[in-house]
């Protein structure tokens, strides 16, 4: 019962914060769009991005009462606010944008992801407040598509390169969560995934992020969520109903051997598929360990 008005009450502190922010958000920034100087843009859209952290310094206060406490953070690399990384993470849940947004808020430059573009407007004000902040949002398109439309081909690529170039104009951190999807048992099985904990990570695009990015990379920051309890939902989120939640972390540098054509290069692709690989291996036996505990 204690965890079920816990619950509620940080839904109802979180709508309280985030609806009038995202509306604060979308008035402004269509404002700062209409903007005609690139200048003066730039330096509105660096003002703007002030605002999300605020809300996510806000809503982590919030978080203490659904057992921010219990957090257990493993990672003390230094980190710069006014760098510029790209963070892979593994990925169980929504929760996990939470989770990084509010540990990383302000050590590092304010967090992006990439989203699929039908979110702009499924998701009412949060859509549009990504949109204004110039998130890079994504058409995504299935192989079936591809084969029936041969033009699609590329197009992914095209769009992912395409947004690396606006995040040079700003300090910023694009997460990249390289399964391409939330972890399932299902689709641990149905992929036949050599891990214990994860699924296959994708390579291409955190390549042609590295490749786009890699004067302006300060590194790539490589997160591990982990839930001894299991799965973690968003209501056991809220409500507290979990005993401890791990994130782990380290700093990854960006050497030339990560630096190359990946889509033109099959010895480069290789080596990169390979690399990757490695980093899962330590993140899924990384996960057991802590599971174990």
């Amino acid at each position: 019962m204690i965890n079920f008005f816990r619950g509620v009450l940080v839904l109802f502190l979180i709508a309280m914060l985030t609806v009038p922010m995202a509306l604060f958000i979308v008035f402004f920034g269509l404002l700062v769009k209409l903007i005609p100087i690139k200048k003066w843009h730039q330096r509105a859209m660096s003002w703007l991005m002030y605002l999300p952290q605020i809300w996510i310094g806000m809503v982590n206060v919030v978080m203490y009462i659904n057992g921010r406490s219990k957090w257990k953070i493993m990672g003390d690399q230094p980190l710069d606010p006014k760098g510029c990384y790209v963070l892979i993470s593994n990925h169980t849940s929504w929760v996990d944008i939470l989770i990084l947004n509010a540990y990383f808020n302000r050590k590092i430059p304010m967090i992006k992801f990439f989203m699929k573009k039908e979110l702009k407007w499924q998701l009412p004000l949060a859509g549009l407040a990504c949109w204004v902040l110039e998130y890079p949002f994504m058409q995504r398109h299935t192989r079936a598509q591809v084969m029936k439309n041969p033009s699609l081909k590329g197009k992914d690529v095209g769009t992912t390169r395409e947004a690396c170039r606006k995040l040079r104009e700003q300090p910023t951190t694009l997460v990249n969560f390289i399964e391409g999807t939330r972890f399932t048992p299902e689709k641990q099985a149905r992929q036949q995934s050599p891990f214990k904990n994860l699924l296959k990570p994708h390579a291409g695009g955190l390549a042609i992020v590295v490749e786009e990015l890699n004067t302006h990379l300060t590194g790539i920051i490589d997160a591990t969520l982990c839930f001894p309890d299991g799965k973690m939902t968003f209501w056991k989120f809220v409500s507290g109903d979990f005993s401890t939640l791990i994130l782990d972390y380290r700093v990854i540098k960006v050497t030339p051997d990560l630096v190359g054509d990946y889509y033109e290069n099959r010895e480069f692709r290789a080596y990169f598929q390979s690399w990757l690989n490695g980093v899962w291996y330590e993140k899924d036996n990384l996960i057991e360990s802590h599971v174990k505990k």
